[in-house]
């Protein structure tokens, strides 16, 4: 089961949703969801396996990222999220661990800083050293999510050669 925590989001990525007319118009954008809700559907959910935090905003945006992750393992098997790396500094990684988010997907559309800026809005060897600091202090398992393009085809030969500091990579 997936669950949208949040609707906010700190990039711009070209292949995103979030700027097209129908979405704006719908008003789903810039919310969150009510944490008393959460907290009171999670147990109601016991019985699927796999839960995943996504959507059309960066998850672990969310405020209560950590309380609702740590609730939810009480529940299910597996929880995990997909994020765009930009949050997985220092003192966030504890936290993550803490929670216990069992595995966790990054999205990353361009190993050269010009291509992941231009698609995505981030700085790439930023979210690399989050990456590489992330699996010196957790064995998250991780699963680098990239959209392959014309726009973003040549960087891609760099991933195997930035990403190798990065422990917990599973293929």
């Amino acid at each position: 089961i997936s669950i949208v925590l949040t609707t906010f989001c700190n990039l711009k990525c070209v292949w995103c949703h979030r700027e097209e007319k129908h979405v704006k118009d719908a008003g789903y954008l810039s919310k969150n969801l009510h944490y008393a809700s959460l907290m009171k559907l999670l147990p109601q959910l016991k019985g699927f396996d796999v839960l995943t935090w996504g959507g059309l905003g960066e998850p672990m945006l969310y405020k209560h990222f950590y309380e609702v992750t740590k609730e939810a393992r009480k529940y299910f098997k597996i929880v995990k999220t997909t994020c765009n790396g930009t949050t997985l500094v220092e003192k966030n990684i504890i936290k993550l661990k803490n929670s216990g988010l069992n595995f966790l997907e990054v999205s990353i559309d361009g190993f050269d800083n010009e291509d992941n800026m231009r698609l995505r809005g981030a700085h790439e060897g930023k979210i690399i050293k989050n990456l590489e600091s992330l699996s010196e202090n957790t064995s998250i398992p991780l699963q680098i999510n990239t959209v392959v393009s014309e726009e973003n085809y040549d960087s891609l030969w760099d991933a195997v050669l930035k990403l190798k500091n990065v422990k917990n990579i599973i293929m």
